[in-house]
């Protein structure tokens, strides 16, 4: 329910990247409330790249303008593994 998506949006915080991962696997359910779509962009500039990768995956079944520009910069990024992600998620959304 609310409370435990609330809960999963303040971990997304946490100092440790494998709770943020765990956050972002457990958000992905959500992925569809602009709450959580906009806690999950900001995560594509986490210091991790394993989190950058996750919510690539998350992000990948919503479409909209709003993720053009994210996706765009995430084909950049400079981890080898975020970089073959984002064009994934970006040819998800064209169908």
């Amino acid at each position: 329910g609310p409370e435990y998506k609330r809960d999963f949006l303040a971990v997304m915080k946490h100092t440790d990247s494998f709770t943020r991962r765990i956050a972002v696997g457990e958000l992905m359910q959500y992925v569809q409330e602009p709450e959580v779509l906009a806690a999950l962009v900001s995560a594509l500039k986490d210091p991790d790249p394993l989190v950058r990768s996750q919510v690539l995956v998350a992000i990948a079944k919503v479409a909209g303008p709003q993720l053009v520009d994210p996706l765009l910069e995430a084909v950049q990024d400079e981890d080898p593994g975020v970089r073959c992600n984002a064009p994934h998620s970006l040819r998800r959304k064209d169908t």
